[in-house]
């Protein structure tokens, strides 16, 4: 099974091009700044998929395996892939075909039957000790993170996640591999429409590249919130996060989501404004 996904080529365009602007006055962001150096393990090529990683399967502890190997006489690789679950299940497939400079895969399954629907694994191209995904199932989407087996990154046991209020809380974690930290709080806004009443309860989300110092902000009303089931507040964190620099920056979150099982853990992808079809992992880890 060939699969295109992204490749590296698409994120070396990004520290030449910034993008299309979102709305006037409103610049696209570059992950991938041309005076950022590279961290230690950037991505080179397919290669870096292979390893062992240990992390979280929708909140629940679990292994993945994966060996990348060449097929001669061609520039292509086949990557094979065991997936362990929390209860010991495994899970293996194949993919063939892939280019050198893929560090996305898309849509591929995994078991004897297809069991496992994978439509999303994204090897972090600053920091290639993390792959961030999500796995769809009877059209609901389970979010995936891992580390490196070499990194010292022990799963954290939580509780399940139940509601938005879970959010609450200050993450650390990785922005396509870059030092990140996201914090989600409640807080107080003045309601334009209705002037003179009180400040109104508010759900606060800041995203920080802590390795730039730059950080973006998205804000809703908490009632707003409370009135929207329980499958809407899970993808609270999608959308769009600005800058308030004169010249602002815009961070799309697209897949973002909770680890169902355990609410210490909240994965996704970015998608490049301007670039509908490039994405970059990001996960957080409560701290």
């Amino acid at each position: 099974m060939e699969q295109t996904g992204n490749t590296v080529s698409r994120r070396a365009a990004l520290k030449t091009v910034a993008g299309t602007a979102l709305t006037a006055g409103l610049g696209s962001l570059s992950l991938a700044g041309a005076n950022s150096a590279a961290a230690a393990g950037g991505f080179t090529d397919i290669r870096q998929f292979q390893g062992t990683w240990n992390g979280s399967y929708d909140g629940r502890s679990s292994r993945l395996t994966i060996r990348v190997q060449g097929q001669p006489p061609s520039d292509r690789y086949t990557l094979f892939f065991t997936f362990t679950d929390e209860s010991g299940a495994s899970y293996s497939g194949t993919l063939q075909n892939i280019a050198a400079s893929t560090y996305h895969l898309p849509y591929f399954k995994l078991g004897a039957n297809g069991e496992l629907d994978w439509q999303g694994l994204l090897l972090h191209t600053w920091n290639t000790d993390y792959i961030s995904g999500f796995s769809v199932w009877n059209s609901g989407v389970y979010p995936m993170s891992w580390t490196r087996s070499t990194v010292n990154d022990p799963f954290t046991p939580g509780p399940q996640w139940t509601g938005y209020t879970d959010y609450f809380g200050d993450y650390a974690g990785f922005l396509d591999g870059r030092n990140a930290r996201l914090v989600v709080s409640r807080g107080q806004r003045p309601d334009p429409s209705q002037a003179g009443s009180p400040l109104k309860p508010t759900v606060e989300r800041v995203i920080s590249d802590t390795d730039r110092g730059t950080s973006w902000f998205a804000w809703n009303w908490e009632a707003d919130v409370q009135r929207q089931p329980v499958s809407q507040q899970r993808i609270l964190l999608e959308g769009f996060y600005t800058t308030p620099d004169p010249q602002p920056t815009t961070l799309k979150l697209d897949y973002i989501f909770p680890h169902g099982w355990n609410r210490n853990y909240i994965s996704g992808r970015i998608q490049q404004i301007g670039s509908p079809s490039s994405y970059y992992g990001i996960q957080f880890k409560r701290v």
